[in-house]
């Protein structure tokens, strides 16, 4: 009986000997891009040009990545950004499902069922937009969908300025009243 003891004891030590963690394995997960997080809750945050208001965005959850290989800030519950003109008239306004802004590149790409409506009643659907906050234009090469009262537009890829008041498609399709005559793009 003594003798399985002694057996059963070396097989342990052998067992707990060989197990051994490759320190660089290890330092992997404490050096991820999510290992300084900061939440917030009911978010708002205000961008202005010369001091007047001219975006508002409002996130019920902000995940904030500091000291990350790449800092950024994750509306993971989805956004609403507000585009005001130099009256602080709202000019249109941008919704999605998830957003997320690159501190070091001044972008913001929004994704997931983004939706921008502006006050001339144009409404532009999409995947996926990137926001570059410098030049203030706003870019995609996912399929789009711009409505206005007259016509619908589809095509793949978009240009435009923040508040929307310009609008190009790349690659367009769809139908367009012109002077009473329907035309038809491909």
């Amino acid at each position: 009986m003594k003798f399985g003891y002694w057996i059963l004891l070396v097989l342990m030590l052998g067992f707990l000997s060989s197990c051994e963690n490759d320190m660089a394995e290890v330092a992997q997960y404490f050096e991820q891009d999510d290992a300084k997080v900061i939440e917030a809750k009911d978010v708002v945050i205000y961008y202005s040009d010369s001091a007047v208001v001219r975006v508002v965005i409002r996130g019920p959850k902000l995940l904030n990545y500091i000291g990350a290989k790449e800092p950024r800030s994750e509306f993971v519950e989805g956004l609403i950004a507000d585009f005001y003109d130099r009256d602080h008239v709202k000019q249109s306004r941008l919704v999605a499902n998830f957003g997320v802004k690159y501190d070091n590149k001044n972008i913001v790409v929004v994704q997931d069922s983004v939706v921008i409506t502006t006050i001339r009643q144009e409404k532009l659907e999409t995947e996926e937009l990137t926001w570059n906050e410098k030049t203030g234009q706003i870019e995609t090469d996912k399929f789009v969908k711009v409505s206005t009262p007259k016509e619908v537009v589809y095509g793949y890829g978009l240009i435009a300025n923040d508040d929307f008041s310009y609008w190009k498609i790349k690659a367009v399709t769809g139908r367009m009243a012109a002077e009473g005559i329907v035309r038809e793009f491909r």
